[in-house]
C-alpha cells in the first residue's frame, strides 16, 4: 500500500526536532483506560487481564515525554468512557494535551468519540511546535452540559493543525467545534466542521486560518457559525461557509479581522456576515450570499467579489457583482475532494469574474488562468483528490447527478 503523502510529510518535519520528537506510540486497543506508569516511556493501559496501548495512554507519555512525540491511531472508533468530576486530570473525561504531539490516524479515519461525557480534547501548550491531528475525526463533545467552551476541541494554549478530519455533532456554549483563547489558534486544512451546537460560535469560535474546509450545517441559536476572537483574526480561503442556522448571520465580525478569500459563503439563516462595533472586512473573489447586516468599519475591498441579493456590504460597484438576484449556485454537495460545496451553474456570473486567481480551488482542483471563478469551485475544474462522495451520487442530492 503506498504510504499517505501527509503522513509522510508530517514524518519528515518530525525528524528535525529533538530525540523526543522520535518517540512514537502505536495504539493498539480502543477501550479506554489510562496509562499504568507515567513517564517510563512505555504505553500500557490494562483491561481485565490484558495491557495494550490506548490512546489515553499513548497521548500521557507523549505529555511526560515533553512534546514531539508521535501516535499512531488505526481507523476506526475510540470512545472516551472514563468520566470524571476534576478538572483537567489526563486520566477521566477528555483528552488532556500539554506538549507537542502528532496524532495520526493510520488506514483510515480514527474516530474519537467523547459520548456526550466531556469535550473530547484540550491543547495547552506553551511551547513549538504545533499540535497535529491528520485523519481524525472529533466527535461527541458536550463541554460541561453545553455551558463550556469548545465542544470537540479547546485549545488554551499553542497552535493545532488539524487535516483532513472533522469536527462533528459536538455542543458548547462558546464554539461548538472549535473554541481558541486568546493564546491558542488553530490551522484546518481539508476539514468538516458540522453538525454543532454552541449559543455563540457553532462551528468555531476563535483565531486562524482555514483553507479548503466546509463549515456547514452548524446551529448557534441566537450567534454565528464562525466567530473569530476580540482582537484577533480569522482568515478564510478556498471554503464554503452554507446550511448554518443562527440569526445574526454566518460569520460575525466585531472588533476582530475577518479575511475572506475565494469563499462561498451561501444558504444560511441571517446575513452572510454579521457586522457590528469595529469590523475589519478583507473579501477578495468570494461570493456572499446573504450580504451584510452593516457596512464594516474598516473595508480593504480587494474586489472580484459577488454579493448576492443586496448592496450591503458596502463594496465598490467598480470592482465587484453588487445586487444579484441569483448567485447561480448548485444545491451543497460533494462535487469531488473531500468537503462539500456549492458548485457553479453554467450561467453564473461568477464564472470567469475574478482577476486574482490561485492555483487550485477547494477541491484542489486546477483554477483557469487568467481569469478563474469567484467563490469556492472552479467550474468545471476536476479534483485529483479521493472522497467518500467524490462523484457527489452518494450525498442524497439529485442535483449533484446531473
Amino acid at each position: 500500500m503506498k504510504p499517505n503523502p501527509a503522513i509522510v510529510c508530517l514524518l519528515v518535519l518530525a525528524t528535525a526536532l529533538p530525540s523526543a520528537a522520535l518517540q512514537t506510540f502505536t495504539v493498539d486497543g480502543s477501550v479506554d483506560r489510562p496509562d499504568v506508569s507515567v513517564g517510563d516511556g512505555v504505553c500500557e493501559a490494562v483491561f481485565f487481564q490484558d495491557t495494550f496501548c490506548s490512546l489515553r495512554a499513548a497521548i500521557q507519555e507523549s505529555n511526560a515525554a515533553g512534546g514531539g512525540a508521535t501516535i499512531f491511531v488505526p481507523a476506526g472508533t475510540y470512545t472516551l468512557s472514563l468520566v470524571g468530576v476534576g478538572p483537567d486530570s489526563p486520566t477521566v473525561g477528555d483528552l488532556d494535551i500539554t506538549a507537542p504531539v502528532s496524532i495520526l490516524g493510520t488506514g483510515g479515519v480514527a474516530v474519537i468519540d467523547a459520548q456526550d461525557i466531556d469535550r473530547v480534547v484540550h491543547v495547552a501548550v506553551t511551547q513549538p511546535p504545533n499540535v497535529v491531528f491528520s485523519f481524525v475525526d472529533l466527535v461527541g463533545g458536550d463541554a460541561d452540559d453545553g455551558a463550556g467552551d469548545g465542544g470537540g476541541l479547546y485549545v488554551e494554549d499553542g497552535a493545532v493543525t488539524f487535516t483532513d478530519g472533522a469536527v462533528r455533532g459536538n455542543r458548547a456554549s462558546r464554539g461548538g467545534g472549535i473554541f481558541t483563547e486568546a493564546e491558542g489558534s488553530v490551522l484546518l486544512d481539508r476539514a468538516s466542521i458540522r453538525d454543532n451546537l454552541a449559543v455563540f460560535g457553532g462551528g468555531i469560535y476563535g483565531s486562524g486560518l482555514i483553507r479548503r474546509s466546509e463549515i456547514v450545517n452548524n446551529d448557534a441559536g441566537t450567534g454565528p457559525a464562525a466567530r473569530a476572537r476580540s482582537g484577533r483574526s480569522l482568515s478564510i480561503l478556498h471554503s464554503t461557509i452554507s446550511a448554518n442556522t443562527g440569526a445574526p448571520g454566518a460569520i460575525y465580525c466585531s472588533s476582530t479581522r475577518i479575511d475572506l478569500t475565494s469563499t462561498t459563503v451561501h444558504d444560511n439563516e441571517g446575513a452572510a456576515l454579521a457586522v457590528e462595533g469595529s469590523c475589519e472586512l478583507n473579501p477578495e473573489s468570494s461570493i456572499l450570499s446573504g450580504g451584510c447586516s452593516a457596512i464594516p468599519g474598516l473595508l480593504a475591498d480587494f474586489g472580484d467579489n459577488l454579493e448576492s441579493p443586496g448592496d450591503s456590504c458596502g463594496l465598490s460597484p467598480m470592482m465587484n457583482l453588487l445586487s444579484v438576484g441569483d448567485p447561480g449556485l448548485k444545491p451543497l454537495a460533494y462535487y469531488g475532494g473531500p468537503t462539500r460545496s456549492h458548485a457553479l451553474k453554467s450561467d453564473s456570473l461568477a464564472r470567469d469574474f475574478s482577476s486574482t486567481c490561485s492555483e487550485a480551488d477547494q477541491r484542489e482542483a486546477p483554477r483557469s488562468s487568467p481569469n478563474c471563478d469567484t467563490g469556492a469551485l472552479e467550474y468545471g475544474a476536476t479534483s485529483p483528490l479521493p472522497g467518500i462522495f467524490a462523484d457527489g451520487f452518494e450525498s442524497g442530492d439529485s442535483a449533484a447527478w446531473q
